[in-house]
């Protein structure tokens, strides 16, 4: 038994060492440089249709919440562009692309739809649209009163 037990830990150490010396060194990255990627700029800069160049200052602190709030008192019960939305910073790529982060936020929450229409994105409230079940309102009834989802 006490030979069966010092094999057992044997082999664990085994395998251990063999784990250990089959790891690769740390990696290093360095910052990454928008400009290293040929045409990513610009493919950027026909994603947003803004005319400015790509210049985001992470320093200026994005308010995740206050774009939702932003968003969330613009929307109206019919669909409307991300673009029609009204800017909060002068900085108007920046914002935009900040309404869009809070826009993915937003439908992931289940709070807006959104879709995509060529290029526009397109914002609309969340409807919850469970389906009426139309004898199950009016059975039982003598009188029709309507139906109500």
């Amino acid at each position: 038994m006490a030979e069966s037990r010092k094999r057992r830990e044997q082999k664990r150490q085994e395998v251990r060492q063999m784990l250990a010396e089959s790891r690769s060194d740390a990696l290093e990255l360095d910052s990454f440089d928008l400009n290293s990627v040929p045409d990513l700029v610009e493919a950027l800069n026909q994603l947003t249709n803004v005319s400015e160049s790509l210049n985001i200052d992470t320093k200026t602190g994005f308010d995740l919440k206050r774009y939702e709030q932003h968003i969330q008192d613009h929307l109206r019960d019919y669909s409307i562009n991300l673009t029609d939305i009204p800017p909060l910073s002068e900085n108007l790529r920046r914002d935009l692309i900040w309404r869009f982060i809070a826009v993915i936020f937003l439908a992931h929450a289940g709070i807006i739809d959104i879709r995509q229409e060529s290029s526009n994105i397109m914002v609309t409230k969340h409807v919850n649209r469970k389906r009426c079940d139309i004898f199950e309102e009016i059975e039982g009834t003598d009188e029709y009163e309507g139906l109500a989802c």
